[in-house]
C-alpha cells in the first residue's frame, strides 16, 4: 500500500467476506484496499466509494442486509453512507439516509447499537458539542 500524504482515519473490516480484512483510509481522497490474503489492491474507484476529503470511515450493517455498508465523515462537506450492493460495489445514500450533514464541521464518527433495538445507531461528533449528532 503506498498511501501518499496525511492518513486521517482508518477502519478495518471484511467487506467481501472472504475472511481477509480490508482495510478503509481516509485522506484527501478515500482507499479502499481489497485484502487477498497475502497482498492489498486499492479498488476505491471500482467499488465506487473514491471520495475526498475523509476524516473518519467506518463499517457497519446499517440496514441490516448482512453485509457491510461503510459511512464517512467529511469535515465541512456532506459526509457519505455507501450502501453494499453485495458484489464488491457501493451506493452512496447519505442524503436519501438522512445522514449526510453536509453543513457541520463532522470529526469522528462511531456505530453502535445505543438503544439495544436490534439496529446499529450512528453517532458523529463535530467541532461544537452542541452540534453533534446521533441517528437512530
Amino acid at each position: 500500500m503506498d498511501d501518499s500524504g496525511t492518513t486521517w482515519g482508518t477502519a478495518w473490516g471484511d467487506y467481501d467476506y472472504d475472511g481477509d480484512l480490508d482495510l478503509v483510509t481516509a485522506s484527501a481522497v478515500h482507499h479502499l484496499y481489497r485484502n487477498d490474503g497475502s497482498s492489498f489492491t486499492d479498488v476505491a474507484s471500482s467499488a465506487n466509494v473514491s471520495g475526498s476529503a475523509g476524516v473518519s470511515p467506518g463499517w457497519a450493517d446499517y440496514d441490516n442486509d448482512h453485509d457491510l455498508d461503510l459511512y464517512m465523515s467529511k469535515p465541512g462537506f456532506a459526509n457519505e453512507l455507501f450502501r453494499s450492493n453485495g458484489d464488491g460495489t457501493f451506493t452512496e445514500v447519505g442524503a436519501a439516509a438522512g445522514v449526510n450533514d453536509g453543513n457541520v464541521a463532522s470529526q469522528e464518527m462511531a456505530w453502535g447499537d445505543y438503544d439495544n433495538d436490534g439496529f446499529i445507531d450512528l453517532y458523529v461528533t463535530t467541532g461544537s458539542s452542541n452540534a453533534n449528532r446521533l441517528y437512530p
